[in-house]
């Protein structure tokens, strides 16, 4: 229930954390959560998030915080967006692979326009534009996969060195 919700901002999306995705934070405190959006490169996103909760469930492993799918607002995403976003980065990769330089304009093609052309988009045409997302509760104690026995070992380029 997003009546539930004080504020949506966008995240910075480095290079370990390449996707378009936004922190919630609830009016009941310290309560967040993470909302990821269907997007170009990564358009199952939102989708593989609540089945990886479903088989992390069912397998009984619970290491996957709870996930939900939910429409959120268009409108009230855009407006996170262009709020906060001169102020976050992307990577030059997502930049290339897009053909944009700032985030904004990044979000606005890879997310906005992308849903609209995949037909996900519901009550189209009115105020009230919704997508579809997940909405993952944000756990304190849940670690960075990079910081784990699980370290996949890859080179990060000099640019990214401390992105994380």
């Amino acid at each position: 229930n997003t009546s539930n919700w004080e504020e949506v901002k966008p995240m910075s999306a480095l290079f370990d954390e390449r996707t378009i995705k936004f922190k919630i934070r609830f009016k009941v405190h310290p309560l967040q959560a993470i909302l990821k959006v269907p997007q170009r490169m990564f358009n199952t996103e939102p989708f593989s998030e609540r089945a990886t909760y479903l088989a992390d469930s069912f397998l009984q492993y619970y290491r996957v915080p709870p996930t939900a799918l939910m429409q959120a607002s268009i409108t009230m995403l855009r407006e996170a967006v262009h709020k906060y976003g001169d102020k976050l980065k992307m990577t030059s990769e997502n930049a290339k692979a897009s053909g944009v330089k700032e985030y904004i304009q990044w979000v606005e093609k890879d997310v906005f326009r992308f849903v609209a052309e995949k037909g996900w988009v519901q009550n189209k045409g009115s105020p009230d534009e919704t997508m579809p997302v997940s909405v993952q509760l944000w756990m304190a104690d849940v670690n960075h996969l990079l910081d784990t026995i699980f370290l996949i070992p890859y080179p990060r380029p000099p640019e990214h060195a401390s992105d994380h």
